[in-house]
């Protein structure tokens, strides 16, 4: 019995020295997806073309007053630069206090009011979600005016509900 203990003993001896030199684990995110794939190579494309939007981390520090959050932001900032391992490089953008922050955050009254507006047009966007033609921009008018109709919307916001063709569609020239 003792020769099936040393046989047990080596087998696993030798699998476990197969293991450590043949199994590798990558947890590299960008070697999990083959580079040889068309959509790969245009990402990586991109990548090459612009590297700057890569590896990049934005934080946005929002506090109740401003001295506040430039207090934090210093404290962020030192504490980024004990790691410049992880974080090569660092910079602090102060935010001018007259400009609105138009690009965060809408104040909430302009929210809630679009919110009213994208659910009273809910009727009209699922018609041409369901059918971008112009069948279905016919039909999503023909629900417009209903609302126009039971007074839901006025006749003057039924234009803002519905896709604009300048935008969408391209005039051809004839030439002459």
């Amino acid at each position: 019995m003792s020769g099936r203990y040393y046989f047990g003993a080596i087998l696993a001896a030798t699998s476990g020295a197969y293991a450590v030199h043949h199994f590798a684990i990558d947890t590299n995110v960008n070697d999990l997806i083959s580079r040889d794939l068309p959509w790969r190579q245009r990402e990586l494309d991109y990548q090459a073309a612009f590297p700057q939007s890569t590896q990049l981390i934005l934080v946005v520090v929002d506090a109740p007053t401003p001295e506040e959050a430039s207090t934090a932001t210093r404290a962020l900032a030192s504490n980024l630069s004990t790691t410049p391992n992880i974080f090569r490089s660092f910079k602090k953008k102060e935010e001018d206090p007259s400009s609105p922050k138009r690009f965060l955050f809408l104040p909430t009254e302009q929210v809630e009011r679009s919110t009213r507006a994208l659910a009273g047009a809910a009727p009209i966007i699922r018609v041409l979600v369901k059918d971008p033609s112009l069948r279905g921009l016919v039909q999503a008018l023909s629900y417009g005016l209903e609302g126009v109709k039971v007074g839901q919307i006025t006749l003057m916001n039924l234009p803002k509900l519905l896709p604009q063709p300048r935008r969408h569609w391209k005039t051809r020239r004839r030439a002459t």
